[in-house]
Formats: C-alpha cells, sequence, structure tokens
C-alpha cells in the first residue's frame, strides 16, 4: 500500500533529520535486532459497494515500549480529528545516531486535508512547530519539531490509513 511505503520513507527522513545513517536500525539494549513486527493489517472494503469502514475491522495492536509515549500522545489526537484510531502496526529502531519508529493507525473517518490540519493544530498546541507540509492531489504529509524530536504525518486522501512517524536525535 502507498501509505507503507510513505511510512517507510518518512521514518528515513526522520532518521536523517535526527543525524542517522542510512544503515539499517539495530535495537536497543544490548544490540538486538531492530522491532518491526508488522502483524495486524487492517483488511481492504474491497467490495464493489465498498460500505465497509476498515477502521471496524481492524485489529489493534499494542506499541512497543519504546513508542508507548508517542503513541498515548498522539492516538487521542487521532481519534478527536478521526472519530476513532486503532493502531495496525509499527516500526522501530534505534541507531547511533538516534531513536525513529513509525506507527501506523487505521482511523475511522478517511483521510482529508482538513482533519490533518486538526492534527497539525493539537500537535502545535503541544510545543511542536510546522517545518514543512502539505497536500497534493492524493496525499498529505506534514513535518513538525520540537527540540531534538521529529514529527511527520502522512496519508492518502480518501484512506483510512494514516501513518505517524518519530524520530528523536541523541
Amino acid at each position: 500500500m502507498k501509505v507503507k511505503v510513505l511510512a517507510v520513507l518518512l521514518l528515513a527522513v526522520g532518521l536523517l533529520f535526527a543525524g542517522c545513517s542510512g544503515t539499517p536500525p539495530s535495537g536497543g539494549g544490548g544490540g538486538s535486532a531492530a522491532t518491526t513486527p508488522t502483524t495486524t493489517e487492517a483488511p481492504s472494503s474491497g467490495g464493489t459497494g465498498g460500505s465497509e469502514n476498515p477502521y471496524d475491522t481492524a485489529t489493534e495492536v499494542s506499541p512497543p515500549p519504546d513508542a508507548a509515549d508517542v503513541h498515548n500522545m498522539v492516538k487521542p489526537i487521532l481519534e478527536s480529528a478521526f472519530g476513532g484510531a486503532k493502531l495496525t502496526s509499527y516500526y522501530s529502531g534505534q541507531t547511533p545516531g538516534g531513536q525513529g519508529l513509525v506507527l501506523v493507525y487505521v482511523v475511522k473517518e478517511p483521510v482529508d486535508a482538513g482533519r490533518v490540519q486538526n492534527v497539525v493544530n493539537a500537535l502545535k498546541s503541544k510545543g511542536y512547530t510546522s517545518v514543512y507540509g502539505g497536500v497534493s492531489e492524493d496525499s498529505v504529509g506534514y513535518a513538525l519539531k520540537k527540540g531534538n524530536e521529529f514529527i511527520m504525518l502522512g496519508g492518502d486522501i480518501g484512506s483510512h490509513e494514516f501513518a505517524v512517524t518519530w524520530s528523536s536525535q541523541s
């Protein structure tokens, strides 16, 4: 899916902003492998009517410990902006230059510019400042910064999948 590609790209950009090299992330604590579970994915409606909302059938997963703070901050914002949000997959890793993670949510209401702007405004109220962002014909993406942290948001217009990428420089 486009959003998963976008999410991986956003993670790469986030790690770049955090001063990381292009080397694969290694897990924190003892040099273990990076945590990249993607065990649950929301089914697509795929039918001719398209009446089934992916949010209704998505299975929520718990965030990894290193993503809990970001998830706990972002999920209520997404729930408010989209009428509901379920974390369905994540990617997480630690590199010598910092930490990065991607949280992929299935949201109840489809992604559109207004809802994403509400997310951006909520993050700004938490002290983040906008670095760049905007809306194209079929997707939306924003990057915000607070101290040594970056948050990038992205999704395809009209879809129910939304990615939040977070990185922190060591």
